[in-house]
Parts: structure tokens; sequence; C-alpha cells
């Protein structure tokens, strides 16, 4: 009597394992699903994860991984992040590092993983080095997100590429001009004009004095026997009889 209870048991359990493997496979029929509780069909797995055989719900990606594609199994599944992006947990697709950032290293997991830019560069974003180097006429400190985010001011020029600070914008000479922001060489100062180094554009000879010729500092007293109005290359004109000049 006991070994028949014994064979029943047996049986019984043999029954149990066979129905459990049944309903398991019949719910999913392959990795790339899931079952959840509630349904009777076994539903693809989701972008940004895998499903393993039998579990009710999908396993999200790691952080530093993406993965683009529905019905993912473990064997095929995250990819590892690219560089120049990074991935959070349950990544669809990298996600490009910030404008001012940049990252040779694969997997990163959040924002805060990838570089500032270097100073002397300019970096627009979802690469792995720098953009470029700071173009003439501007500058890059660090985190320089485009080549002409930071220009000159006006005074100042920058002949040379790769600077990195304001400092490297050189004051514009005595008897030149700096017009514009973002300026790679002095201009001309022009006749009828002073430049003395600390204006931005250039000055008009005042009345009473005229300038023949460019990249001056100061203008020439009109001479004896003429008049000058002012803002002239040359004497406005000679001094009009009954007048003395």
């Amino acid at each position: 009597k006991t070994k028949k209870m014994l064979m029943n048991f047996v049986f019984i359990c043999f029954c149990f394992l066979i129905i459990s493997s049944y309903s398991v496979s019949s719910l999913c029929p392959s990795s790339g699903y899931y079952c959840e509780d509630d349904l009777t069909s076994p539903v693809l797995c989701p972008k940004g994860s895998f499903c393993v055989l039998g579990k009710n719900t999908p396993t999200l990606c790691p952080a530093g991984t993406y993965n683009p594609v529905t019905g993912s199994t473990p064997m095929l599944s995250c990819l590892p992040c690219p560089a120049g992006s990074y991935c959070p947990e349950g990544s669809i697709q990298p996600k490009p590092c910030l404008p001012g950032t940049k990252s040779a290293t694969t997997q990163l997991k959040s924002k805060d993983d990838c570089q500032s830019c270097p100073q002397g560069s300019f970096c627009l974003g979802g690469e792995s080095t720098t953009s470029g180097l700071c173009p003439k006429g501007y500058y890059c400190p660090a985190s320089t997100e485009f080549a002409t985010q930071f220009p000159c001011p006006k005074g100042t020029y920058n002949p040379s590429t790769g600077g990195s600070s304001i400092g490297d914008c050189e004051p514009c000479s005595s008897g030149k001009s700096c017009l514009f922001e973002g300026m790679v060489e002095e201009y001309e100062c022009p006749e009828g004009y002073k430049c003395d180094g600390n204006s931005v554009e250039p000055i008009p000879c005042e009345p009473g004095t005229y300038n023949p010729s460019q990249d001056q500092t100061t203008c020439l007293a009109c001479p004896s026997g003429f008049y000058c109005l002012g803002g002239g290359s040359t004497t406005s004109g000679v001094c009009s009889p009954g007048y003395y000049c």
C-alpha cells in the first residue's frame, strides 16, 4: 500500500511538471517574449530591454548599453554604448554627449560621464574628439559649444587659432581700428580720422584740424590762412577776403 501511494505521488508530481512546462512554453514560445500574469498570450519584448524564457517582466538593458530592436534575447540583446554618447538604463538609442563635451570612451552611463571640451577647442557634441581648434578672432574656454561662441570684443583682435581666454584677444594698436567683434586683424585708420588706441572706432578730426595720412593717432592743426571744417584729409579752403584764419 505504501509503495502504491508513493508511485501515485510521483505520478502527480510528474504530471504537474509537464503541465507547468506546457503552460510556460505555450505562453512564451521562445526567448524574446515575456508573460504577464493577467495575459493569456506572450508579449514581444520591447526595445531597450531583453527577455528571458518564462519571466513575466522584461529586463532593462543595463546602463552603458542600448537595444534598438524588439524581441531580444539575453544572448543577442544590449549593445555597448559607442564613444561620443551615453546610455542610461533601458536606452533604446545612444544619447549624444551634450555640446561642450566629448568622450573617447565607450559604455558611458550618464551625461556626467562625458568630458568637458578642453580650452582652445570647441565641441559640437556627440563626438569622440574635439570638433576643431578655436578659429581666429575668437577664444574658446573649457566647455565651448561652437566655434563662434566667444568673439573677441570690439577694440581687440586675434590673429591666431586656438585662443583659450579673452586674454588672447590683443588690444588694437595706436593708429589702427578694430570696429567689430571677432576681428582677425586691425583695420587701417583712414585719412581725416585719428585712432588713439583707446577708441573702438576711428575718430573724425575735430574742426580746426585735418589729417592727410592713414594710421595716425592725432590730427594736424589747420595752417594759417586756411580753415578746416573737420573730418577731412585736406584743409577745407583758403580764408575768404575780409577774414583772417
